[in-house]
C-alpha cells in the first residue's frame, strides 16, 4: 500500500508541474490519500489490503472514521474536516476542471496524510527538528 501510495503521489506531482496543470492531479492526491489512510489502518488496526478495500471501498469519509476509532489522538485527524478538497471518487471519469489552488490544496493534505502514514508506521517523527529550522520561524518569513 505504501508505494502504490508514492505512486499516486508522483502522478499528481506530474499533473501539478506542467505549464497548465492537469486536473487528474485532484484525483491521484485523493487516490493517494485513501491508500495512505488504509495503510495507516492495516498498521494500526491489522487489516489486510483487501479487507481494508472491501470493507471502505473508496469512502474517505468511512476510512477517517475508523481512524479515529483505532487512533483519536492521531494527528491524521487533521484531514477529518477536510476532505472536501477532493473530487468525489465517481467524477474521476468527468472532464471537470480545477482552478490551481484547488489542486494545490488536494495536493497538500495528501501529502500530510501520507507523512503522517509513513511517521505513524516508522515511529519516526523529524517534525519538531524541521520545523525548528530558521527558514519556518515568522523572523525568516518576514525579513
Amino acid at each position: 500500500m505504501i508505494e502504490s501510495t508514492e505512486r499516486e503521489i508522483t502522478s499528481a506531482i506530474t499533473d501539478l508541474c506542467q505549464q497548465r496543470p492537469n486536473s487528474k492531479a485532484k484525483h491521484s492526491t485523493r487516490d493517494a490519500t485513501e491508500k495512505a489512510l488504509r495503510a495507516f489502518l492495516a498498521h494500526c488496526a491489522n487489516l489486510t489490503h483487501d479487507r481494508a478495500k472491501t470493507h471502505f471501498g473508496h469512502k474517505l469519509d468511512r476510512l477517517v472514521q475508523e481512524v479515529e476509532r483505532q487512533r483519536p489522538q492521531s494527528p491524521m485527524m487533521d484531514v477529518a474536516n477536510k476532505l472536501d478538497v477532493f473530487a468525489p471518487y465517481d467524477s474521476r471519469y468527468s472532464s471537470t476542471s480545477y482552478t490551481r489552488p484547488q489542486l494545490w490544496r488536494a495536493y497538500q493534505l495528501c501529502q500530510f496524510t501520507a507523512a503522517e502514514m509513513v511517521r505513524s508506521i516508522t515511529g519516526r517523527n523529524q517534525r519538531s527538528t524541521v520545523q525548528s529550522l530558521p527558514v519556518f520561524s515568522d523572523a525568516w518569513r518576514l525579513g
